[in-house]
């Protein structure tokens, strides 16, 4: 005759018994340290993709103040050789040429409220023009739920 246990015997073994709840708990702790680290290499990604950007927009901008378009750096102020220079520093941007925008403008024809970078517009301005150069650049996602992240930097000068 076999002796059947009883529902709510059954129930206290099932909350009493212990095995694999060490691998239970693993697994939403792992997650969880995961996450964070995976948080941590994105926001590293993100502040090393900033400074590279504003390094090299402040090296870019130094050159056309110091040459203009002399005969040492003609390249200063064109809009093509400036990209590709910022994307050659920017290392960490995937498709740099796609995912870089960069204009330039007079100051004194910039709105005073926040306007977007475009990336159409390049002024030369004329002599004496306080400019400003303004480069925004996507950063490379790889968290789950961290949407599109954009790096953006400006750099104001005198034009020679």
């Amino acid at each position: 005759m076999i002796a059947r246990r009883s529902r709510s015997a059954w129930c206290g073994d099932f909350l009493r018994d212990q095995g694999g709840a060490t691998s239970v708990e693993f697994a939403m702790i792992a997650t969880a340290l995961i996450t964070l680290l995976l948080a941590c290499l994105q926001f590293g990604l993100y502040m090393v993709t900033a400074m590279q950007l504003r390094g090299s927009l402040t090296e870019s901008t130094a050159n056309a103040q110091l040459y203009g378009l002399t005969a040492l750096s003609p390249q200063s102020l064109d809009p093509v050789q400036i990209h590709s220079t910022l994307c050659s520093d920017l290392v960490l941007v995937v498709d740099c040429d796609a995912a870089l925008k960069l204009e330039q403008r007079v100051l004194s024809s910039m709105s005073t409220s926040a306007t977007p970078i475009s990336g159409m517009t390049f002024d030369q301005g004329q002599s004496g023009d306080l400019m400003v150069r303004r480069a925004e650049a996507s950063v490379l996602t790889f968290v789950p739920g961290v949407g599109p992240l954009k790096v953006r930097s400006s750099s104001i000068w005198m034009r020679p």
